[in-house]
């Protein structure tokens, strides 16, 4: 099977598990797919001169306020640890988004080898789902983490003080 092929295979896939592409590039030795897939975005990317393709879940945070959030929690240890115990795991890989030496998100990618014999359906929906259920439950972890500082900012901003560490663990 050509690339072409490849690309068409992924696609159809797709389509059969009622996942939206939201944006197809298709190369001539490579391919990338956006699809929506429970209401999440995953990039399906098949590299130039490799014999396998990733699906990816990006979560990255640039809003304002959140940065300041995660500025203010992303040296603390506790954090780093559980957002590892979040998104770490023997089926996919996980890979840190950092700007000016703070944390703005994360990638969980997966490769599978479409070009295989027997390659099928089923394993690309199991690739597919390792990704994303990884990917939201460390978007879920990260969310919680902003949720609790902006109420004790909030708390903190209406009684004047300052917050004592570990107030609201």
């Amino acid at each position: 099977m050509d690339e072409n092929s490849h690309f068409l295979r992924i696609k159809q896939f797709c389509e059969s598990l009622h996942y939206g592409i939201l944006k197809e590039e298709d190369g001539e030795k490579a391919w990338s797919l956006f699809c929506d897939v429970r209401d999440s975005v995953i990039l399906i990317d098949k590299p130039e001169n490799m014999g396998y393709c990733y699906v990816v879940y990006t979560l990255h945070l640039s809003e304002e306020g959140v940065t300041k959030i995660l500025d203010r929690v992303d040296a603390d240890p506790q954090f780093v640890f559980d957002l590892k115990s979040a998104v770490y795991n023997p089926q996919t890989v996980a890979n840190f988004i950092g700007e000016d030496d703070h944390f703005r998100g994360f990638h969980i990618l997966k490769k599978m080898f479409v070009q295989e014999p027997g390659f099928s359906l089923k394993e690309f929906d199991e690739t597919v789902q390792a990704v994303l259920g990884t990917g939201l439950l460390g978007t879920a972890f990260v969310r919680s983490v902003i949720g609790k500082k902006e109420v004790e900012e909030r708390i903190m901003e209406e009684i004047g003080g300052t917050s004592p560490e570990g107030m609201f663990y």
